[in-house]
């Protein structure tokens, strides 16, 4: 069996394709977000300020590192 190399560009282009069907309609939307929405947001909001203060902290120690050496 032959295997075939994929590019990463295509492999991005598939996902964001399969994640834009995935997507609900927008033209069916309510005008309203129900009480469970605003804690799931602020949930993820949190999570991604988490991620980025992670992320800057280790950057940092590795530039704090690399001026000891």
């Amino acid at each position: 069996m032959r295997k075939f190399k994929v590019s990463p560009v295509l492999k991005i282009t598939i996902l964001l394709f399969g994640l834009v069907l995935l997507l609900p309609n927008a033209a069916h939307a309510a005008g309203y977000l129900d009480p469970g929405s605003g804690s799931t947001i602020a949930q993820g909001v949190i999570a991604v300020v988490a991620v980025i203060s992670r992320f800057f902290r280790k950057v940092k120690s590795f530039f704090i590192r690399a001026e000891r050496k």
